[in-house]
């Protein structure tokens, strides 16, 4: 050493009287032939620095220098071959927002190779790890085939903590799909087993709280699929009463992956993770693995940045995948329905309707709407399997209106607060004298924002094209569903009216819309023919009319299509001010 006092006690005092980047080469320099008084003097700056509240006032510190200095006394870059406990680091396997993910081999006890995963910087304060010595104890308890064995866990000699599992030799399950091409239905299996692990999870009282694709392994065992889930760095448990502030490292970064991550475990004001949040990131999951992309973009949502990412995800919806799918590149979707080994029309057609609805509960903002378990999800999976009726359904129109007011809450706070003092009087009228008030039709409107699409008609001889039908009307509300602030009455709703002899001021009375779509198809030959108009229910007024012809070489296609013109036209007439058109 360099005339500088040998004990540990002394460098340290030395370190505290020096900036950070002073001290970095005081300690190589003075610790230059003994690496355990490196060691030592590193403990006790940790040590210090936590026991100090460096990590637990966030706000008194810039969190680009906390992140400097951290690095200064506890580097974070391991290298192949050093030693971490009992274990020797062999290669790097895998990084992510958590931390780093190495193959290690035991050389002590047994020796065996297994997965490593070190925790990154900013989880490493004295209350993260006094908690993690409790949740790994839990963590252990796990004893489940489609679930990697935690096998130990500790800290490393700079404080930060690692966990040790099992080595899965499998690859992700997204790659997995997409490698064997395997079919909706097969998909549909493969998460089934990936949620009896989840389901085995939450029952020994732990939230994963960062599943996602990467995290799902599948290897194959006696020539069958076998998905593993790995990795529970963050993972929460439920037997303790802790908080959840190691949501967010003291640097207040996010723990975990955005895209597939809950809204409640998003917002930084929310505490309140249970076990719905691993449902919302198994929906968003399986809409990847079915759909073909996820719920949200990856690639414009990492450009947006945390706070706008996180602002997205809890104020916007995901469209049901059946609508992303159709709204792809025509090349986009003959790539995704053949590593489904399928056609383009029968991915859609698998997607819509079960599978849809399926995915959305899982996908709620609100997590009392979500599945209650992972258990229920799987039966709900399995039911679709076998073509048995499922839990999962369209919203009602009831709660569609909600989320529509919601919405619009600050813009007509006003006109609701005298909105529902009209309603309570006329209810109130409405007991006083019952008989005057039940002889006219209701007068609860909503403005120039609702629309239904009544089913079409098919003036063709073959039954056959109503299924055409069908879809050009499902396809019209998806689109039409995508228009910001217009409130669509869903198909499900509409399926009365078709052949009805209703009037449509009355159907438009019933359903309490401004605005109604019908229409009809006629085919010949081999070309389509769709006649549509939009309508303003009470006057009759015509708001726009089209007809469409097209060949009939791919139906799908050419439903899509027409589907995505009429909405066009249809949201071009319902802009203010907006003029009569006609179309030939």
């Amino acid at each position: 050493m360099k005339n500088f006092a040998s004990s540990e006690e002394a460098l340290f005092q030395k370190c505290l009287e020096l900036s950070p980047e002073e001290r970095e080469q005081f300690i190589e320099d003075a610790c230059a032939n003994d690496p355990e008084l490196k060691k030592s003097v590193l403990s006790l700056l940790i040590s210090h620095e936590t026991s100090d509240g460096f990590m637990e006032n966030p706000q008194e510190k810039d969190s680009a220098q906390v992140k400097e200095q951290l690095k200064k006394i506890a580097p974070s870059d391991e290298s192949p071959g050093d030693r971490i406990g009992r274990y020797q680091l062999l290669e790097r396997i895998g990084e992510g927002s958590g931390g780093t993910v190495w193959m290690a081999l035991q050389i002590e006890d047994i020796e065996r190779r297994v997965a490593l995963k070190i925790l990154k910087l900013g989880l490493d304060t004295k209350e993260f790890l006094a908690r993690f010595e409790a949740e790994r104890q839990i963590l252990a308890l796990m004893d489940h085939p489609n679930v990697a064995s935690v096998l130990d866990a500790g800290a490393t000699d700079f404080g930060r903590p690692y966990f040790v599992m099992e080595l899965v030799k499998g690859i992700p399950i997204l790659e997995y799909c997409d490698k064997k091409k395997l079919s909706i239905e097969d998909r549909v299996k493969l998460v089934i087993k990936v949620c009896h692990g989840v389901q085995h999870a939450h029952q020994t009282g732990i939230i994963h709280r960062d599943l996602k694709p990467s995290n799902i392994l599948v290897a194959v065992q006696d020539d069958e699929p076998d998905p593993r889930i790995i990795d529970f760095g963050i993972a929460k448990t439920t037997h303790y009463h802790l908080t959840d502030k190691t949501l967010y490292t003291g640097i207040h970064t996010f723990i975990g992956t955005p895209v597939y991550s809950s809204p409640e475990q998003l917002d930084c004001s929310s505490l309140d993770v249970d076990y719905r949040s691993d449902i919302y990131s198994l929906g968003a999951m399986l809409y990847e693995l079915l759909c073909g992309k996820p719920p949200f973009d990856h690639k414009r949502l990492s450009k947006l940045g945390l706070n706008a990412l996180q602002k997205f995800v809890l104020e916007k919806d995901p469209v049901r995948p059946s609508i992303l799918f159709s709204n792809l590149s025509s090349d986009d979707q003959a790539d995704i329905s053949g590593f489904r080994s399928t056609s383009r029309p029968k991915v859609h057609s698998q997607l819509k309707g079960d599978l849809d609805w399926i995915i959305m509960k899982c996908l709620e903002k609100d997590p009392a709407r979500r599945y209650e378990t992972a258990l229920d999800l799987l039966q709900d999976l399995e039911a679709y399997l076998k073509d048995d009726p499922v839990t999962a359904v369209a919203p009602s129109l009831g709660y569609q209106v909600k989320k529509f007011i919601q919405r619009k809450r600050p813009a007509y706070a006003i006109w609701l607060e005298v909105t529902a003092a009209i309603l309570a009087i006329l209810l109130l009228v409405s007991y006083i004298r019952p008989g005057t008030a039940n002889s006219s039709p209701s007068t609860l409107r909503f403005t120039n924002n609702s629309i239904a699409v009544l089913p079409l008609n098919n003036l063709s001889p073959d039954p056959g094209n109503s299924f055409f039908a069908d879809g050009v009307q499902e396809d019209v509300l998806s689109n039409l569903s995508n228009i910001e602030d217009l409130l669509v009455i869903p198909r499900t709703s509409m399926l009365q009216y078709r052949g009805t002899v209703k009037t449509l001021s009355q159907i438009a009375n019933e359903l309490g819309v401004r605005y109604l779509v019908e229409g009809s198809i006629r085919k010949s030959g081999n070309r389509i023919l769709v006649t549509v108009q939009l309508l303003e229910a009470q006057t009759g007024r015509q708001q726009w009319s089209g007809y469409f012809e097209r060949e009939l070489d791919d139906s799908f296609a050419t439903q899509n299509a027409i589907a995505k013109e009429i909405a066009a036209k249809i949201e071009l007439a319902l802009l203010p001010e907006a003029p009569v058109e006609t179309v030939p």
